[in-house]
């Protein structure tokens, strides 16, 4: 994204361990841009998370309906095991009229910005995922 001070390839930043120590969450932040041939990266994350999720996209610049779809498919499957997943979707997101068309918000909680605990508190844990790095600079590959 012109005139952005994020990076264009994708990476993920896992917090977890917020809020409420009964009954903790974790944060899933997407950076960058999220296309169909790194949906990978934001699955992986995903799937090595038990419990409830909160998968922030502010500071995601695109994101693909496959991403978005593999989103939708790990909130049910939480649902059925009893946990929680919200997508944090700003109003000014790039790809937030995508998400009102989709009509998202009837099948998991969307909502427009990371609730307070989650940005305040500390955590115990966090990683950050990060796309190998392929003939260069992942900042060289283009999206086509």
């Amino acid at each position: 994204m012109v005139g952005s001070d994020l990076p264009p390839w994708p990476s993920i930043r896992v917090r977890s361990e917020l809020g409420d120590s009964r009954k903790p969450i974790t944060v899933i932040e997407a950076i960058g841009e999220h296309e169909y041939a790194s949906r990978g990266l934001l699955m992986a994350a995903l799937e090595q998370v038990n419990g409830d999720v909160v998968v922030d996209l502010s500071s995601c610049t695109f994101i693909d309906t496959a991403v978005l779809g593999g989103i939708i498919g790990n909130a049910l499957a939480r649902q059925k095991a009893g946990h929680r997943l919200e997508l944090v979707v700003p109003p000014t997101a790039p790809f937030a009229p995508m998400v009102d068309r989709l009509q998202i918000r009837m099948l998991l909680p969307v909502i427009e910005k990371l609730p307070a605990f989650a940005s305040t508190s500390r955590c115990e844990h966090e990683s950050r995922l990060d796309p190998p790095q392929i003939d260069g600079a992942p900042g060289d590959l283009e999206r086509s």
